[in-house]
């Protein structure tokens, strides 16, 4: 189920007019291999500063029970979709951004508690190469459990660092924006 869930952004993306790739990571321990789904917009005046918007596209049932799929995270999923689709209709018809914009599907989240490693493994891998490769990445949303709301009183809300380790204030920007 999870390698169609991994070819369904693949080819959505891909008929956006991005040009998707997978990036493969091995398994370890009880994960398997696997595939994150990645896609980007080159900035113009900034392309070496790197926003990453994501979302992971796997699932597990908690306690035995039934898997929240359609909240964690197809909801981070779908909202990840349509706003890859809007940035690249926007630039298809002559949109600039300053920085790159990247769309990261990301696999074997949930597979943490699993593995006893407290480790997410598609982004972890991610960002393992990312900082191998020296990337600027100036920020990171991601769109995990959107349509979660336990107290059911219609609040969203937004996890940032805390504020001693956002000196300059960009989390907090971010935040706001997205309000």
């Amino acid at each position: 189920a999870v390698a169609k869930a991994e070819q369904y952004f693949y080819e959505h993306l891909q008929s956006y007019g991005l040009n998707p790739v997978y990036q493969t990571y091995p398994g370890k321990g009880v994960v398997p291999a696997a595939r994150n789904v990645i896609a980007q917009i080159n900035g113009t005046s900034k392309p070496n500063e790197i926003v990453i918007i994501a979302a992971h596209l796997d699932n597990r049932p908690w306690g035995g029970g039934l898997a929240y799929g359609a909240d964690d995270d197809a909801s981070g999923c779908a909202a990840l979709l349509y706003i890859a689709k809007s940035f690249a209709q926007a630039k298809a018809t002559g949109t600039t951004f300053d920085r790159t914009i990247r769309f990261a599907f990301f696999n074997a989240e949930e597979d943490a508690p699993w593995s006893g490693s407290g480790k997410n493994f598609g982004s972890g891998f991610y960002a393992a190469g990312s900082r191998a490769a020296n990337e600027n990445i100036v920020a990171m949303i991601a769109a995990d459990s959107l349509a979660w709301n336990l107290a059911n009183n219609h609040v969203t809300y937004m996890v940032t660092r805390k504020p001693k380790l956002d000196t300059n204030g960009g989390d907090m920007a971010i935040a706001t924006l997205w309000q």
